[in-house]
């Protein structure tokens, strides 16, 4: 700092106007090389996924009951994605659980919504009617691994049995 002045003195002041002009584009190279980087692992790399469940909330003797998942991804595309999708379900009370697995159905939007194309697959599950004379309520959970990744999802409800 120049006492008489008041003016402050940097290095950078003293550098010619060639040398500002280099340093200027380094700096902009840099900022460009690390948004493109942001930019690119954002894009590559596995994101997140989401669920949504859809299940009835009373189901009659000798009709099945359909359990709707649908599945989603934040990056990239869901394409093989999940795997090892399997609902188990139950009678509350019972000891054992019988599974279903199913394939992916490709959730198809349109118009401005396309752009979730290929970000989104639905499951459904039917489990297969009980007979006459079943009380009680259907439990369920299901399970799947995303990018190799294994998570069980608990059922949203249970399902009541009337007769």
């Amino acid at each position: 700092m120049d006492a008489q002045t008041g003016k402050v003195y940097t290095k950078f002041k003293h550098y010619s106007k060639m040398m500002k002009s280099k340093i200027g584009i380094g700096l902009g190279i840099i900022i460009l090389l690390l948004i493109a980087g942001f930019y690119w692992f954002g894009n590559n790399l596995a994101g997140g996924g989401g669920s949504s469940q859809y299940a009835p909330d009373t189901v009659k003797t000798g009709q099945p009951a359909e359990i709707k998942l649908d599945l989603s991804v934040t990056s990239g595309t869901i394409s093989g994605r999940y795997n090892r999708v399997s609902l188990y379900y139950k009678l509350v009370g019972d000891a054992d659980n019988k599974s279903i697995t199913n394939n992916p159905v490709p959730k198809i939007f349109s118009g401005d919504q396309s752009k979730f194309n290929g970000k989104y697959e639905t499951y459904t599950f039917t489990i297969p009617p009980y007979p006459k004379g079943t009380k009680g309520e259907i439990e369920y959970y299901i399970t799947l691994a995303l990018d190799g990744h294994t998570s069980k999802i608990d059922g949203i409800k249970r399902i009541k049995i009337i007769d």
